[in-house]
């Protein structure tokens, strides 16, 4: 018996262990008392979630249980040999971008304390929503939720802005909840260089190396307008605030999308594995079918839950370990499967996103997700709901619009870019796609295309059996699409 056996198949870590002992033959307590104290550490064997928000790890991850890869870095001056890893990161693996930022960053303006007073709310002004993002890393969440991760609501822990959440966590009340994912622009808005007139001393622009991202092609010039997380403006970047010992279980980001993380204080440790050695990880699918979660915990490799969940670790013949640093930048690219471990208290600014490189892959992601939706429309069609208001409603959900959209607009050329400088982030976001000129009203006139077409496939859709559905409805589809056409053609080169 296990910690990982307890967390899972006892749920240990959702109720009281004094309930589990009471199941006991007499007798045997002591024998359960045992097993708990010698196999659940710190993270699993507290029973409670207000143990868990205060858990760190007291030690750092075990040793890989065969040699580990290093990651290529580059110079963040080297704009050449950066693009032309970006171009076959899908292959390559993780990259370091060192000194990516140049003389813009400066490590003495990212400390917790100057975080925190540059994220302080002016006098007098209560905070608001939208709160922080916070969570945990549940261990009874492994192999069963994102990261295995519980995400919460900060305002019910009393946490409403970043400074009461750095205060809580440095009381160690919170020491296990990290500040995971929250849009920084939401979160403390001084972070970002947001426009040529701003003047924020230390602010970050986007990295120059990431003039593209195709997740957000239908967004307005300030990010508003159809994006993955829901359409308000500047959602992106993210922030992450963590406590020393805190970690991320090993998982993969959604959608075929890339990553960069710039690290502006403290150090991770991060573990990365190529698509190909996932299945050693114990991998588990989600209910739908459409996602994978890990069951192996490759932070600690030689722990025996690993053997619980017939995990084959020392099978991965190529693991990338790296730590990041204070002034570089990590890239994990689309599939690739990672862990982190926070070394320090640390800091760290992340974008996910869709270049030139990456692109076939989301689109073939967004093409089984818009599948699955047009079966979904004809349900609801099946079942009563007016054409016209289904049509609308599906053609504004962001898979099918976006796959409806860059499958007939995306561009021929597909060269990685690189620019000469970084850029606010409104310049970002203003190039990202042919409508941010004309704001939400030129994105809607898009919309309303896939609307028709949609429209005209619930006319003229041929009968088909339930195993090539999808299939043949997304033909049908992309050729109703096609004939829409529209003004703006490719998306404008950068």
């Amino acid at each position: 018996m296990t910690c990982y056996y307890l967390a899972k198949h006892l749920e240990a870590c959702e109720s009281k262990f004094s309930d589990l002992w009471s199941t006991a033959p007499d007798g045997y307590q002591d024998i359960f008392n045992f097993v708990v104290a010698k196999e659940c550490p710190a993270s699993c064997g507290v029973c409670s979630e207000e143990q868990l928000r205060a858990t760190v790890a007291e030690a750092d991850p075990g040793d890989w249980p065969r040699a580990a890869l290093s990651p290529k870095r580059i110079p963040g001056s080297d704009g050449d040999a950066v693009r032309a890893h970006l171009a076959a990161a899908a292959d390559l693996g993780p990259l370091v971008i060192t000194h990516a930022m140049g003389p813009l960053f400066r490590p003495e303006a990212w400390t917790r304390s100057a975080l925190r007073s540059r994220c302080s709310p002016p006098a007098g002004v209560p905070p608001a929503p939208p709160w922080p993002t916070i969570a945990f890393r549940q261990p009874s969440s492994v192999g069963a939720k994102w990261a295995g991760l519980r995400f919460e609501n900060g305002a019910a822990l009393g946490v409403r802005d970043l400074p009461s959440l750095i205060d809580e966590q440095d009381s160690g009340r919170l020491a296990g909840v990290a500040l995971f994912d929250s849009p920084a622009n939401h979160t403390c808005t001084r972070t970002l260089h947001r426009s040529a007139n701003d003047h924020e001393p230390d602010a970050m622009p986007a990295p120059r190396f990431f003039p593209r991202d195709y997740e957000v092609a239908l967004g307005g010039r300030d990010g508003e307008g159809l994006l993955r997380k829901g359409g308000n403006k500047w959602d992106d970047p993210d922030i992450f605030v963590s406590k020393r010992g805190t970690k991320t279980h090993v998982h993969i980001d959604g959608h075929c999308t890339r990553f960069w993380m710039l690290q502006l204080n403290g150090r991770k440790l991060w573990r990365v594995l190529p698509p190909n050695e996932t299945v050693h990880l114990a991998g588990v699918p989600n209910e739908k079918g459409t996602d994978t979660h890990f069951l192996a915990d490759v932070l600690e490799p030689q722990a025996e839950r690993n053997a619980d969940v017939n995990a084959s670790l020392g099978a991965a013949e190529h693991m990338f370990e790296f730590v990041l640093s204070p002034g570089e930048l990590a890239v994990i690219p689309e599939n690739w499967a990672h862990a982190v471990f926070n070394l320090d208290d640390t800091i760290a600014i992340t974008y996910n996103y869709v270049d030139e490189a990456n692109l076939p892959c989301y689109l073939a992601s967004l093409r089984a997700h818009a599948g699955r939706l047009l079966v979904k429309f004809f349900s609801q069609l099946a079942q009563g709901r007016a054409l016209t208001d289904a049509a609308n409603a599906f053609a504004h959900h962001p898979p099918l619009a976006y796959y409806a959209h860059l499958s007939t607009r995306a561009p021929s050329e597909r060269t990685i870019r690189v620019l000469d400088d970084h850029q606010p982030w409104g310049d970002f976001f203003a190039q990202q796609g042919p409508y941010a000129a004309g704001g939400t009203a030129a994105i809607e006139a898009e919309v309303q295309k896939f609307a028709r077409a949609l429209f005209m496939l619930a006319s003229t859709a041929p009968e088909t059996t339930d195993s090539e559905e999808a299939e043949v409805l997304l033909e049908r589809f992309d050729q109703l699409n096609r004939e829409q056409g529209g003004s703006n053609g490719e998306h404008d080169e950068l």
